[in-house]
C-alpha cells in the first residue's frame, strides 16, 4: 500500500506520481536530489541540477485536497489514464499547479 505521494510535473505529458509506504522525510527527499545530482544521465535527461527541484508540484496532503479522499491504489491496481478531454483538462490543472509553484 502507498499512503503517501508525491507529484513530480516536467512540462507536456511528463508526470510523476511518487507514491511511498511511508511519508518522506525531507533528508529522504535531500537524498533523492543529492543521487539525482551525482549521476550524469540523470542530470542531462531532467535538464540540469538547477531544474529538478522546480518539478516538485504537491505533497501529500495537496494531492488528496486536489483528488479528495479515495481508496488506495495498489501495485496490483495500477492504470492509465485514456487520452480524451478529460484527461487533457486534468493535464492542464496539473500544468496551471506547476506555474502557480514556480518561484
Amino acid at each position: 500500500m502507498f499512503p503517501n505521494a508525491t507529484l513530480w510535473y516536467t512540462g507536456g505529458s511528463h508526470t510523476l506520481l511518487l507514491a511511498t509506504p511511508e511519508r518522506l522525510t525531507d533528508a529522504d527527499l535531500e537524498g533523492m536530489l543529492q543521487a539525482a545530482h551525482d549521476n550524469p544521465a540523470v542530470l542531462q535527461d531532467l535538464g540540469g541540477p538547477e531544474q529538478i527541484p522546480r518539478y516538485w508540484i504537491m505533497n501529500s496532503e495537496q494531492l488528496r485536497e486536489f483528488a479528495g479522499q479515495g481508496e488506495l491504489v495498489r501495485d496490483n491496481d495500477a492504470f492509465f489514464l485514456p487520452i480524451n478531454a478529460e484527461t487533457q483538462e486534468l493535464i492542464q490543472v496539473i500544468q496551471l499547479a506547476a506555474v502557480r509553484a514556480s518561484p
